[in-house]
């Protein structure tokens, strides 16, 4: 698959939704945790990756979908709950039409 740059998020902040647009994780709809660097994010989707499992993707290999800025201020002060996670991206995958 070409990797045009263009999809690339510029600056990865704590508090963003993405979808994973490569690997066996494909569609799937995240919250960014943590930033490591410019090139890797930590994602958690509060089910399969919960917040004490979080997955290291590359910035490269998601998309962005919308930003809660509620759920950045809650992770950053340390008081977020795996049910948090999940009903933030629930709203954002039902207003796209996805099902998570």
């Amino acid at each position: 698959m070409c990797y045009n740059r263009m999809y690339a998020l510029e600056n990865p902040r704590i508090g963003q939704v993405v979808i994973s647009r490569m690997g066996h994780d494909r569609g799937r709809v995240y919250l960014i945790a943590a930033v490591l660097g410019r090139d890797f994010v930590l994602v958690t989707d509060g089910k399969l990756r919960p917040l004490d499992k979080l997955k290291t993707k590359r910035v490269k290999h998601v998309k962005y979908a919308g930003e809660s800025e509620e759920i950045a201020k809650s992770i950053k002060d340390g008081k977020i709950t795996d049910a948090a996670v999940r009903k933030t991206l629930k709203a954002f995958a039902c207003a796209d039409g996805k099902e998570l």
